[in-house]
């Protein structure tokens, strides 16, 4: 409700908790989707972007904590 009252410190505080929840759900779900679609997952993966400033992709390659 605050949010939709544009109250400024509602605003900052649900950004920042936005961008954190995002910059850590992202590489793990993309984590399983390569490991689940593979090579598929990946070639659509450099067709498209993110979209939210500083957050990245996993890299090839790249571990989640998941695995051994």
């Amino acid at each position: 409700m605050q949010v939709l009252l544009a109250n400024p410190v509602c605003v900052c505080a649900y950004a920042v908790a936005s961008f954190l929840f995002f910059r850590h759900r992202i590489p793990y779900e993309e984590h399983f989707l390569v490991r689940f679609f593979g090579e598929e997952y990946l070639r659509y993966r450099e067709r498209t972007w993110i979209g939210i400033p500083g957050i990245r992709s996993i890299r090839p390659g790249e571990l989640w904590a998941t695995d051994s």
